[in-house]
């Protein structure tokens, strides 16, 4: 049988493993059962919804390329930020075009434009069956509304129909919105198996991470008083949001290099200086352009001041 590839990360990085991504995966892991589920993910931008499903679905894939017993493939996809390019007045098939254009070949697109919503839930859980893909991620599935929902749940259904009988779990991604919009729909609401909050993350989380991209947070005791004081401020700078902490710790990463000093508390916190200050001009460059004048570096009181290290 001839099976489908589904589209690799475009990025050449591995993905970063942490404890709420395992934690996800075995949540989804343990509902996941042949009647049919739906599974939310929600949480603020930033703190890892989207890297976790991406990760998820690689290692399910790949697990199922190399044969491992009882694998399973994932089928992934984004919620385009407008559906309009879909050719439908119904908003349920349109959401089902989307999906169906993410995990079945691309010559069958113009053959899907006709068929009912019915037929076309039913083609797309062929494809799933077909691939055996068994969990199916959609991203940013708070853009989908009331109706695009409600056709959502008959990928479901038909899943569990006898003339399929696959084990089908749908984890919707999305930020706070998706929780409110599900409770509107009392038979979606029903088939939720559980509903997972990512969270900004904290000490122990935060650690494992970075000690997976920085030799300085690896060789870390977060129990002494410099990982204490470390992580702390990673975490109070950045919110606990994942995004954010790698990028403060690159910036610092950089800047103790450039200086030929050893990565250190007083880098993170001059890289984040850094951050600011460059915001700050970047602010009043917008500004004074606005108003149709130019600094002259240099120049006078009103000129631009460099800030200098030392006292």
């Amino acid at each position: 049988m001839t099976t489908t590839r589904y589209p690799a990360r475009d990025r050449a990085e591995p993905i970063l493993e942490t404890p709420m991504m395992r934690e996800a995966r075995t949540r989804v892991f343990a509902v996941h059962h042949p009647r049919g589920q739906f599974v939310t993910w929600y949480g603020e931008a930033g703190v890892g919804k989207t890297t976790t499903g991406e990760w998820m679905e690689e290692q399910c894939n790949t697990d199922c390329e190399a044969g491992v017993t009882n694998a399973f493939r994932v089928a992934r996809l984004t919620v385009p930020p407008s559906l309009t390019g879909y050719r439908a007045y119904n908003p349920g098939k349109k959401a089902l075009l989307a999906i169906h254009n993410a995990v079945l070949p691309p010559k069958t697109d113009s053959e899907a434009r006709w068929l009912g919503v019915a037929s076309l839930a039913q083609m797309v859980v062929q494809q799933l069956a077909t691939t055996d893909a068994q969990i199916l991620m959609i991203d940013e599935a708070g853009r989908l509304d009331l109706p695009a929902l409600e056709a959502v749940l008959l990928l479901l259904n038909y899943a569990s129909d006898p003339r399929f009988d696959h084990p089908l779990t749908i984890v919707l991604i999305g930020m706070h919105e998706l929780p409110i919009n599900i409770e509107q729909l009392p038979q979606v609401k029903s088939r939720v198996a559980d509903m997972i909050t990512f969270r900004p993350y904290e000490v122990r989380e935060a650690h494992e991470l970075l000690r997976q991209v920085s030799p300085y947070f690896a060789g870390l005791d977060p129990a002494s008083a410099e990982g204490k004081e470390a992580l702390t401020f990673v975490i109070e700078s950045t919110g606990g949001l994942v995004r954010s902490m790698l990028q403060l710790v690159e910036k610092a990463t950089a800047l103790a290099q450039e200086a030929r000093r050893p990565m250190s508390v007083l880098a993170l916190r001059a890289a984040l200086k850094m951050s600011e200050e460059d915001q700050e001009r970047a602010k009043e460059a917008v500004i004074s352009g606005h108003r149709g004048r130019a600094r002259q570096p240099g120049g006078g009181r009103g000129g631009a001041r460099v800030a200098r290290g030392g006292r």
